[in-house]
């Protein structure tokens, strides 16, 4: 056996090795990293893993536990000449949990950077290999670092298609927050340095003064995913930068901040928006019943993925499903996934919030007749989350039971006050789907259907407080239905998950 494997020609390793060593290489290594298994099975095989650079060039810079930095930049110097010309993909943001196993989270600031602050990544890694960099996600933080990025020259990362950049003056010493601020709103020319950039995730931690994202001069024309969840941005500005992107954005992620103005007067302007290629959002919606202009100027006509995460301290029953069927009205026969999830707020306000706002005195049913008209158009609907406290009405569980709406609907998150009757529902559907399955090109007879209906492959439900004898009984049902193929979770609301099947 032995022998047959290394006898094996360069092309067969190279197709073994592909599947072997796909994930990016970990500096510094761990022990279970599998380069440094198959490069001693023999001297064939460490010849072909070596001489390979696509082997080398993506590569994760852990801040584990390692306190030798010389030896560090030694590695880094033999992966990046192994990597010979080909572009670099750089990730200096890794997960202590994944690379090195539970409980050993750093504790100390500094053993959450790349070399614990004792070398300059910028000077030591990322600049002199500027122009082949394609992919960089980095954590600026140290001073000299700070600097070198700010002096970029334009049109420096020539290569450079992806970033992943956060600002953090956690470490700066001669510098204050406020002139970090200041320095990174006045300089212009980092950003004009990453000329082919693409996808661009920017984000700022632990500096109080918010940066505004305009005020970067990011290449907004040319972007094609753009994340500013960790970036608070009022209404307007969110607009302004869609409309710099509106002709390549596909993919966005924002994070808006509304605000409490005396009159409505005082509210900036928002324009129509049309996004005419964009396809996934992701709004994290801060006090948005404060003003709620906004859902109603964006125009979507692509959009198949829709999250909006949202959090209101001023209006305890904000409208948030209004909202939603504003944002996506001219995108219901193209959404595939609508997930509305809320939060607690997460900053402190000098407004008090809703006292027991979250409990399970909460848990009582909103407006939902409205919500038929709008599923009814969702006609390639999969994925439906629901926040709680929003609640399905009979007749509308009945026409999902009965594939007249949501047809292509396979997994569903919704809050219940009648779990039998949603056991019922997703019981009905699936017998409904397995027939369907049974009889190709059944449409719209007996069973009212406009298409075929699916099955509903993953369901989670919400409950409010029930005794243990009625957990038993739903736990029961819960058990009859798994034999479809279903998973099935159940919460209560003041408490954690119970069942999972």
């Amino acid at each position: 056996m032995s022998a047959s494997i290394q006898s094996l020609p360069d092309v067969a390793i190279r197709r073994i090795l592909e599947y072997s060593v796909s994930e990016p290489l970990v500096l510094p290594p761990p022990p279970s990293e599998p380069r440094r298994a198959l490069s001693h099975i023999c001297a064939n095989w460490r010849r072909v893993l070596v001489s390979t650079p696509s082997y080398w060039n993506r590569i994760k810079f852990s801040y584990g536990p390692f306190n030798d930095t010389s030896k560090l930049l030694q590695l880094w110097e033999v992966c990046r000449r192994r990597s010979g010309s080909t572009l670099l993909y750089l990730d200096f943001v890794g997960d202590p949990v994944a690379l090195f196993g539970l409980g050993t989270r750093p504790t100390r600031r500094e053993d959450m950077i790349f070399g614990r602050c004792r070398i300059s990544i910028m000077r030591s890694i990322i600049l002199p290999n500027i122009t082949r960099i394609r992919a960089l996600r980095c954590l600026i933080c140290a001073q000299e670092d700070m600097d070198a990025f700010l002096d970029m020259r334009g049109g420096a990362f020539d290569s450079v298609e992806f970033l992943d950049i956060a600002f953090s003056d956690e470490f700066a010493v001669r510098l204050t927050s406020f002139l970090l601020n200041q320095r990174l709103a006045m300089n212009t020319t980092p950003f004009q340095s990453f000329p082919r950039i693409r996808h661009c995730y920017l984000r700022c931690l632990n500096i109080p003064i918010e940066i505004h994202p305009i005020d970067l001069n990011l290449p907004w024309s040319q972007l094609i995913s753009l994340n500013l969840g960790a970036i608070g941005i009022p209404p307007n500005v969110f607009t302004m930068i869609m409309r710099r992107t509106s002709h390549t954005l596909v993919e966005g992620i924002f994070r808006i901040m509304f605000e409490r103005k005396p009159h409505a007067l005082l509210l900036p302007r928002l324009g129509a928006v049309d996004m005419p290629y964009l396809q996934a959002l992701q709004l994290n919606l801060h006090d948005a019943s404060l003003d709620q202009r906004l859902f109603r100027v964006l125009r979507l006509p692509v959009l198949h993925t829709l999250i909006v995460n949202f959090s209101d301290q001023y209006e305890e029953h904000f409208n948030i499903m209004a909202a939603c069927i504003n944002i996506s009205v001219y995108s219901t026969q193209t959404l595939q996934m609508l997930k509305i999830i809320e939060l607690p707020p997460p900053f402190p306000s000098p407004y008090p919030p809703f006292k027991q706002r979250y409990d399970g005195r909460r848990m009582r049913a909103r407006s939902c007749h409205p919500l038929e008209a709008y599923f009814l158009a969702l006609r390639n609907l999969r994925v439906l989350h629901l926040p709680c406290g929003i609640y399905l009405c009979v007749t509308t569980v009945e026409k999902i039971a009965k594939g007249e709406i949501l047809p292509l609907l396979q997994e569903l998150d919704l809050g219940s006050i009648d779990i039998q009757h949603t056991f019922s529902m997703i019981q009905r559907r699936n017998d409904l789907a397995h027939h369907h399955s049974l009889v190709p090109g059944t449409s719209s007879g007996k069973h009212g259907l406009i298409g075929p209906c699916v099955f509903l492959r993953s369901v989670r439900i919400v409950l409010p407080v029930c005794n243990l004898h009625e957990q038993q009984t739903i736990v029961e049902k819960a058990n009859s239905l798994i034999s479809t193929g279903i998973y099935i979770a159940i919460y209560l609301l003041e408490s954690s998950k119970f069942y999972v099947a």
